[in-house]
């Protein structure tokens, strides 16, 4: 099981505090090429670069258009992914 990580920010002219909840934790993926984008969805645009097989870790999770499930951003910092047709582990 992943550690939830809590984050918060201003946003907009009001200055209203926004609080995040953000889960770390590991998919292993089995399409060796996976496209990673650079939001969570297909409406995003393709970084040009795949992920293989293996274990990710992933450290935000989206819903997103194009998957039936949510959209993982990689800690790395490349991009998202989708995390079906994936595992969490």
């Amino acid at each position: 099981m992943g550690r939830i990580i809590m984050c918060g920010s201003f946003k907009g002219g009001a200055g209203k505090f926004v609080t995040t909840y953000i889960q770390e934790m590991l998919c292993r993926q089995s399409v060796p090429d996976l496209n990673i984008r650079t939001g969570p969805s297909t409406d995003y645009s393709r970084t040009g670069k795949f992920i293989g097989v293996g274990t990710f870790t992933i450290v935000e999770v989206k819903e997103g258009k194009g998957v039936s499930e949510e959209w993982g951003r990689l800690k790395s910092s490349a991009g998202r992914i989708a995390l079906s047709p994936g595992k969490k582990l």
